[in-house]
Parts: C-alpha cells; structure tokens; sequence
C-alpha cells in the first residue's frame, strides 16, 4: 500500500481567478461559477499566488485530471 491518493474519477474542476481584469468585468466570474456548478464541475476560486499554489498543489496530490483555469492573469 502507498501514499499515493487514487486519481480522482469524474467531474472536472474550474479554477476562476474572480479578481482577474477580465472575469472582473461583467461578472464573467460569477457567470460561470453558476454555470459551472449547474454542469456539475468542481468550482475553486483563488485570487492571489498563493491561492492559487494551493489549490493546484492540493488538485495534484489527488490526480485531478481535469483542471480548467479562467482568468490566470499571466
């Protein structure tokens, strides 16, 4: 037996930066938070660095194999 966590099955996840210039206007976040959910994928905001290494530290460890991202910033 390992440490290893099992890759995760189903859903994708979206990772939305909610402060990002582009998902700021319009509310191009929140617009596809709501879909998003509604389609049934795993919704992660992160607005900082730091928030954003967490996240996808934590999406590895388990194996995502899915990981959408809008409004990066860079």
């Amino acid at each position: 037996m390992t440490d290893t966590p099992a890759p995760a099955a189903g859903r994708p996840v979206l990772l939305i930066n909610p402060l990002s210039f582009r998902a700021s206007r319009g509310r191009l976040a929140r617009r596809a938070a709501r879909l998003g959910h509604r389609a049934g994928l795993e919704i992660i905001t992160a607005s900082d660095p730091a928030h954003f290494r967490a996240a996808f530290d934590r999406l590895h460890a388990r194996r995502q194999p899915q990981v959408w991202l809008l409004c990066g910033d860079g």
